[in-house]
């Protein structure tokens, strides 16, 4: 089930490229059963809805007047009125429907109106000279992009469209039922990739393929048989995600919301498959990803970010054999028989989880403590006892010709949890500076221990204790596929670089509140992509550069 990470970190930005290839072809089946919703649906909450929250978010970030520059670009643009006969306060949007052929073309755009007579005067004001003819149908010529358009007025709404046949009464489309949707939903737009005819995904698909070749036509020159037998199944995994995609793809669904009371701002992007399908089966597999880094830092992390991908078993092949091609050329051109053999050691330990065609990992922050930060970090590997001790055994040999000062710089088995060892390492420090990594842990000591199913180390000013509790939790969880959780209120301080900046920190993160940026992907009923950025965040990093 859980055959291709592309359902992951590829499946959404790859269909959101195809849907827009769709998107001028795309067609539902007249006549079938549940097509009665538009293939194509975009809505826009209300234009008020636009214009606040536009001001709201130059207000923030330091640019009160655009919102003031946008109003008068549009009374500069339709008149002294503005948009005079639209109903500021109701949905605005558009709808696309096709019939079985790629030609039968059905849909309109919908703006909600107030007045009619007054929305007429703001189509002359734009130069577009409507006409109303005996059908109560208005013609709209406009002369720069040479067409026609067609408006008709039902159910306060007006009905724009290209063809007069679009506005019958049989083809209208209630505004009430098409532009429903989500209270906080500013934006939103939905693709019924199931509504599409065949013609129209060899369309895209054909279009998608010469993409793909134009990218291996680019490969740079000078690769091995087995780079490009890697770079060939990698291509062909992605074509082959693609074509499922059309083939059994359901619902491509964008949201863009902003919650003011919650002080939010979230961008989602939904793909679901039709049910019962392989890859309906491969979605909701991956909302069951099982981690034994699921419990790491979930209390006062500053950051936390996870990767849990399954690789397909035709690149994780092709993979394996470029990295045996590129090791076995590394290591024969090692001229010592010594280093040589211990350059095969390490990697025949390292090899099993090469091959493994799995990547869990994971990586978090915890503090601040004295401004200073924990790092924690944790990647799953075959057999990590084996590997510890062949780690451990190449340490051994090389610390016997290092001098002594050098030699305490590194003290193997310097704690232990359970039978798991932590060898303790102090790195460089930066001799102009004298800080390691830029003083962020203000600890140059990093602790590695080797558990039997993972590495992990920790660098900072709680790294031994926080490195103990992570060897001993194996608490297994459900994790998305990819996370991001960054909780900027708890880095603030350090992000500050003089007096002005630190106020606006304090003002904008108080004792215990809670501003972050996260990015997830999970599986499940759907593949989703979900970003979320608090409004304090946002005005934070915007007018941070304005006080350096």
């Amino acid at each position: 089930m859980r055959r291709t990470w592309y359902c992951g970190l590829a499946l959404l930005g790859m269909l959101l490229g195809t849907s827009a290839l769709l998107a001028p072809v795309t067609a539902a089946r007249a006549g079938e059963k549940g097509s009665d919703e538009p293939t194509i649906v975009i809505r826009v909450k209300s234009l008020d809805t636009v214009l606040q929250n536009l001001k709201l978010l130059a207000t923030l970030v330091g640019r009160e007047e655009a919102a003031t520059d946008i109003q008068a670009l549009i009374k500069a643009k339709v008149g002294a009125q503005g948009l005079q006969g639209v109903d500021m306060n109701r949905p605005v949007g558009a709808y696309v429907r096709f019939g079985t052929e790629l030609g039968d073309l059905n849909g309109a755009l919908l703006v909600p109106v107030a007045d009619q007579k007054a929305f007429v005067t703001l189509l002359e004001n734009l130069g577009l000279n409507p006409s109303k003819g005996k059908d109560g149908i208005y013609t709209m010529s406009a002369t720069k992009q040479n067409v026609d358009l067609y408006l008709r007025f039902a159910k306060n709404y007006a009905y724009v469209s290209f063809n007069t046949d679009n506005l019958n009464d049989k083809n209208l489309r209630d505004p009430a039922k098409v532009l429903a949707g989500p209270e906080d939903s500013v934006v939103s737009t939905t693709v019924r990739l199931d509504q599409v005819p065949d013609a129209a995904k060899i369309l895209a698909m054909g279009q998608f393929e010469e993409t793909l070749r134009n990218l291996e036509d680019k490969a740079p020159p000078g690769e091995t048989p087995a780079q490009k037998e890697f770079q060939k199944a990698l291509v062909g995994e992605v074509s082959k995600t693609v074509a499922a995609a059309l083939k059994e793809g359901q619902r491509v669904q964008l949201e863009i919301a902003l919650a003011k009371e919650r002080k939010d701002l979230s961008l989602k992007v939904s793909f679901s498959a039709k049910p019962g399908s392989e890859l309906a089966r491969t979605i909701e597999s991956a909302g069951t990803n099982k981690s034994s880094f699921a419990g790491l830092l979930t209390k006062e992390a500053v950051f936390r970010g996870q990767v849990d991908a399954r690789f397909p078993a035709a690149v994780q092949s092709s993979f394996t054999k470029a990295i045996e091609e590129a090791a076995k050329k590394g290591i024969g051109d090692i001229g010592n028989d010594a280093k040589r053999k211990q350059a095969e050691t390490l990697l025949n330990a390292l090899m099993p989880t090469l091959k493994a065609g799995e990547l869990d990992a994971f990586f978090g922050m915890a503090g601040p403590v004295n401004n200073h930060y924990t790092l924690l970090a944790a990647v799953k590997i075959k057999d990590g006892e084996q590997l510890g001790t062949v780690v451990r055994d190449l340490l051994v040999s090389e610390l016997k010709g290092v001098p002594a000062d050098q030699k305490q710089k590194i003290q193997l088995d310097a704690a232990t949890v359970g039978a798991v060892k932590i060898h303790k390492f102090e790195l460089p420090r930066d001799p102009k500076t004298g800080k390691a990594l830029d003083d962020l842990p203000g600890d140059p000591n990093l602790y590695i221990a080797f558990r039997k199913d993972a590495v992990l180390l920790a660098i900072g000013p709680q790294s031994l204790p926080t490195l103990k509790e992570a060897i001993g939790s194996e608490q297994t969880g459900t994790v998305p596929v990819v996370l991001f959780d960054f909780n900027v209120a708890r880095m603030a301080g350090s992000l500050t670089r003089n007096a002005e900046q630190r106020d606006l920190a304090a003002k904008l993160f108080p004792a215990g509140s809670d501003g972050k940026i996260r990015i997830a992907v999970t599986g499940g009923t759907a593949m989703t992509l979900d970003l979320h950025i608090s409004l304090d965040v946002l005005e934070f990093f915007a007018k941070m550069k304005g006080k350096e």
